[in-house]
């Protein structure tokens, strides 16, 4: 039962264009985009008044680095596949 629902679930990643496995270490392909790395303001600042709560104050500098990320978004629909193949649970 589990290679058929596998079957399926392959299957319909070929329609929609999402790849299991890139060839090298495996996993979905997906198209990536590059994020450069930099600072920012994070938490709540003057202007914004009685809106912060908690952990937002005080605003300080914060640097990330550069880094990828997925051009769109992860579906439910990809999740759940992705969470089939790898035998994910959830919790």
């Amino acid at each position: 039962m589990r290679n058929l629902a596998l079957m399926w679930v392959l299957a319909g990643l070929a329609v929609v264009g999402i790849a299991y496995g890139d060839g090298k270490d495996g996993g979905f392909a997906t198209e990536m985009v590059f994020v450069e790395g930099g600072t920012f303001m994070m938490g709540c600042t003057v202007e914004q008044g009685g809106d912060c709560v908690g952990g937002e104050k005080p605003a300080r500098s914060v640097a990330v680095g550069d880094f990828y990320i997925g051009k769109t978004e992860v579906t439910q629909g990809l999740w759940a596949s992705f969470a089939i193949l790898t035998v994910r649970r959830g919790g």
